[in-house]
């Protein structure tokens, strides 16, 4: 992949995590309402994907191509549109770069169906364009996050919203965090949700520590619990061990028991190991707990426990 299609795919990605956080408020029902949203991370991808636009060019763009590059930076979208309707119309080389352009210019101008009228004919009549991710991207931003996927497209939109997820890092956490709980709850596929709490265990603040925090309690998504333990080891920090001390005592489940003694060792929490070598009923536990110790090479810890065992 080259450098401009990079860009291209990076422009996607954030247009679509945008859109996602720029779902409509309740009772508005306008088609276009998330591209019209002005949130800050729509100023750059446009300069970036123009950019983009220029190094794929080669220089070679059309001068009708440029009138319409130049409308877009103005924001003169009705213009941009018809301009780059007629550059798509002559069939050339930049034919499919303009349906989308067009497409996006329509999009900001409030004229959704259109601009959905243009994205179709970019599939359409150009297959194999490299357009086609970002034309994705911008559909999910005229349609929204929870708009039905058409027949035979799930896994394409599932792909859609994976680069939505990654893209949500670039933008206000504290707007991301519900968007990715509302994945986590829905019904996506597990492949999904594991990204939504990848991308959510990416996030310091405190929002996303108690989402995550949530799940590695089983609270919600127990398939996703064990997942959650780990990346909380991951991510180590007094907050996050004391959240896996929290849910070893609480739990009776062996299987998270362990989990619980494999994040310690990722975070380094030796005295928590030892907490679990001293007191836990479970001689089991206890003796995978001594073992983990050796191979934490804790011998302060292990020194601790020898001393305590050898108490009358």
């Amino acid at each position: 992949m080259n450098s401009s299609r990079c860009l291209h795919s990076t422009l996607a990605g954030v247009l679509a995590a945008a859109a996602l956080l720029a779902q409509p408020a309740a009772g508005d029902d306008h088609p276009a309402a998330a591209l019209t949203y002005h949130h800050p991370a729509l100023g750059w991808p446009l300069l970036t994907a123009l950019a983009a636009d220029d190094a794929e060019g080669g220089g070679s763009r059309s001068t009708a191509y440029r009138e319409g590059q130049r409308a877009l930076d103005a924001g003169k979208w009705r213009e941009a549109a018809a301009t780059f309707a007629r550059v798509a119309a002559e069939k050339g080389a930049d034919a499919d770069a303009a349906l989308y352009w067009q497409a996006y210019s329509l999009g900001k101008d409030g004229r959704a169906n259109e601009a959905l009228a243009a994205l179709r004919e970019l599939r359409a009549t150009y297959p194999k364009s490299s357009w086609l991710d970002d034309g994705q991207a911008l559909e999910l931003g005229l349609r929204g996050p929870q708009a039905p996927v058409p027949s035979g497209e799930g896994a394409e939109s599932e792909e859609l919203k994976l680069y939505a997820l990654n893209g949500l890092l670039q933008v206000d956490s504290a707007r991301a965090v519900p968007v990715l709980q509302k994945f986590l709850a829905g019904n996506a596929s597990l492949r999904l949700k594991k990204q939504a709490l990848f991308v959510l265990s990416q996030s310091d603040g405190a929002e996303a520590r108690q989402a995550l925090g949530a799940v590695a309690r089983g609270r919600s998504n127990p398939p996703l619990q064990r997942e959650a333990i780990e990346m909380l080891g991951v991510a180590g920090g007094k907050e996050s061990i004391a959240a896996l001390a929290d849910i070893y005592r609480d739990s009776t489940d062996a299987s998270v028991k362990e989990a619980v003694l494999q994040a310690f060792l990722v975070a380094d929490a030796d005295d928590q190991v030892l907490a679990v070598a001293r007191d836990d009923k479970d001689a089991e536990m206890r003796r995978k707990a001594i073992h983990q110790l050796g191979a934490m090479d804790a011998s302060r810890q292990l020194r601790e426990l020898y001393g305590h065992e050898g108490d009358p």
